[in-house]
């Protein structure tokens, strides 16, 4: 992968596929959507995206699994749920500084950079995070 290829979506689109819940209409065989607005539209067009501009944002929980979409100065940013704590949203991230991170925001149903979430259902969440937390994801995590 070149060293400026934006990849936080294929990430986010690999996560589901390891799982066992991959995505559809993507590329290689469906299951990878390679950018941020494909991503929302991949959830908009099964009813399961919930903007930052919608009313229902302000009382929307996210959980494990789902979903979210980062606004940023230039093209957007792909993560998933990892927590909420509070009021403080627990994400991980793929080309996060060229690596995959974890990372928070407090506040972030009023945070401007979280744009939106897409649900996944809760039968799906479950099986992303369940089997893959402790083998992919704790090497990461170590100090944080």
């Amino acid at each position: 992968m070149a060293e400026d290829a934006l990849w936080c979506s294929d990430f986010v689109s690999w996560v589901y596929r390891v799982a066992g819940v991959p995505l559809t209409g993507g590329y290689e065989g469906g299951w990878l959507v390679t950018n941020n607005n494909a991503m929302r539209g991949w959830f908009e067009r099964r009813r399961r995206w919930v903007p930052a501009t919608s009313p229902r944002f302000r009382t929307f929980d996210p959980v494990p699994g789902d979903y979210v979409r980062i606004q940023t100065p230039t093209w957007g940013h792909s993560a998933i749920v990892e927590r909420v704590e509070g009021d403080t949203l627990y994400i991980i991230e793929g080309n996060a500084r060229g690596r995959v991170r974890a990372n928070r925001y407090r506040d972030f149903r009023h945070h401007p950079k979280v744009g939106g979430f897409g649900i996944m259902t809760r039968a799906l969440a479950r099986r992303v995070w369940r089997p893959l937390l402790p083998s992919y994801w704790m090497p990461w995590l170590r100090g944080r």
